[in-house]
């Protein structure tokens, strides 16, 4: 997902990085103005990368394709700063058990109590 800019007039754009993984956290989301803390299990990386961005609504499990810059934040060490953030809801079964983890239980629960 490479993106073309136009710089403006003595103003170099630096390259965008792009970033893809799942969702394994939502830390914050502000549903007003769409900024979000996500934690990522991102391609390529052994620990969980701290991706933020704005997105209008986003949950555990989804799918994220980002494009932005590496950052390092005084306060919470490096982070992905997304330019852009699509989500894409999951296909398969982990990610859409991270979105609903009593989707499995509900199904088997029965509707009525036990010893009836």
């Amino acid at each position: 997902m490479n993106q073309m800019f136009r710089p403006q007039r003595g103003e170099q754009r630096p390259v965008l990085d792009t970033l893809t993984g799942s969702v394994e956290r939502v830390t914050f989301h502000n549903a007003e103005n769409g900024f979000a803390v996500l934690k990522v299990h991102a391609r390529g990386k052994h620990e969980l990368v701290t991706v933020v961005g704005h997105t209008p609504a986003v949950a555990a499990g989804e799918w994220i394709t980002a494009s932005g810059l590496w950052i390092s934040d005084r306060t919470h060490g490096l982070q992905f700063k997304a330019e852009v953030l699509k989500t894409t809801p999951p296909t398969r079964a982990e990610g859409i058990e991270k979105i609903s983890p009593r989707a499995k239980c509900v199904a088997s629960d029965p509707p009525w109590p036990s010893g009836s």
